[in-house]
């Protein structure tokens, strides 16, 4: 913000999955950005085609410019006036929901997964809960001296049925809690062990494992 704002240029903040924690709704204006963007879907929970624009009104008016109903970059995104208003119910709710509840919730799974998950000698978990940082705990699955590769697990995972759809990535898989429902933690949990196990049975080639499970 410093350095944009001595030379004159606005921060614009894409803030779309940063919600919960409430306080985000206002953290980032009150460091001093100039345009906040936020998703009416994910954390807020509202319809996934609506979204929030906050900061300074000029700049927000120049947006409206390039936005419905003018004919320009903005009309092929023009959001539904039944989107709008349950833009706004949900923001109500989002306002006076129990984050904290869902959060304690959120961690009790992440911590079952990496629980069940990290017993297994081929496997090192990390559950991470920085509220700041992520808006819902996130579980970390790294291969223990190469034993399996997180890409072919997780493409394996897609492949599956029901597809589960996770992320690889820092050389591990990486699963979010923030849209987990009850039961999905079984789920995931079940597969992981099948998909490893398949690995682990493989014959070693070379000092390496095998092809990949499919």
């Amino acid at each position: 913000v410093e350095i944009a704002h001595a030379r004159g240029v606005p921060v614009i903040v894409d803030s779309a999955s940063t919600l919960p924690p409430v306080d985000h709704l206002r953290r980032w204006i009150r460091w001093g950005a100039d345009l906040v963007i936020y998703s009416g879907g994910k954390g807020i929970r509202g319809p996934q085609d609506s979204g929030i624009l906050a900061g300074r009104k000029n700049l927000i008016e120049a947006a409206r410019l390039n936005g419905n109903p003018h004919a320009s970059i903005g009309r092929g995104m023009k959001v539904s006036k039944e989107a709008m208003v349950g833009l706004w119910v949900a923001l109500d709710h989002f306002l006076t929901a129990d984050h904290e509840a869902d959060y304690r919730a959120r961690l009790a799974r992440a911590e079952t997964l990496a629980a069940q998950i990290g017993e297994r000698a081929d496997v090192r978990c990390e559950v991470e809960a920085d509220w700041d940082a992520w808006p819902a705990p996130i579980v970390r699955i790294f291969p223990r001296a190469s034993r399996w590769q997180p890409a072919a697990i997780r493409d394996a995972l897609t492949r599956g049925d029901p597809p589960i759809h996770i992320n690889a990535e820092r050389g591990g898989l990486m699963v979010s809690t923030h849209c987990l429902m009850p039961g999905d933690v079984e789920v995931i949990v079940d597969r992981l062990h099948a998909l490893l196990d398949g690995v682990a049975n493989l014959p070693e080639q070379n000092g390496k494992t095998g092809a990949s499970p499919r």
